[in-house]
């Protein structure tokens, strides 16, 4: 583990990138927009 990191925040960082891959999955066939990702903006609305 990289020092310095605890835990918990190994934890949330694992459960932020589940909730983009996540993300990712479900609006497969849209454009990704990475920065947007990044930022942690709320999901698009589905047609």
């Amino acid at each position: 583990m990289a020092s310095g990191r605890t835990d918990g925040q190994h934890l949330r960082d694992l459960a932020r990138l589940r909730r983009v891959h996540d993300r990712i999955d479900r609006e497969y066939g849209q454009p990704l927009d990475v920065e947007a990702l990044a930022r942690g903006e709320p999901e698009t609305a589905s047609p």
